[in-house]
């Protein structure tokens, strides 16, 4: 087993410079927000579709409920399986 000052001394017996040993460095962690950002603008996109067929129902039915009006929605394709009471959350009215 050779130690570290022995390996040192005995390069700089032979004549060259003595090196410096740098300790290592981790890399600052950079947080990735593509995937999040990704999402987030689908998700977005998502509920202003739910909107706009909303505004329409209710310009079609003015007396009907927000409740009725999730319903509606949730039977569309655009509902993507989500539940009534989470469209009607989403849609302002």
């Amino acid at each position: 087993m050779i130690k570290r000052q022995e390996l040192e001394r005995f390069i700089q017996l032979l004549g060259e410079k003595k090196q410096e040993v740098k300790p290592t460095v981790q890399k600052a962690y950079t947080k990735n927000n593509d995937k999040q950002t990704y999402n987030k603008a689908k998700t977005q996109a998502k509920y202003l579709r739910w909107q706009k067929h909303a505004i329409k129902l209710k310009k079609k039915h003015p007396n009907k409920t927000k409740s009725w009006i999730a319903a509606e929605i949730a039977k569309l394709p655009i509902a993507e399986g989500k539940s009534t009471d989470t469209i009607r959350k989403n849609i302002k009215i």
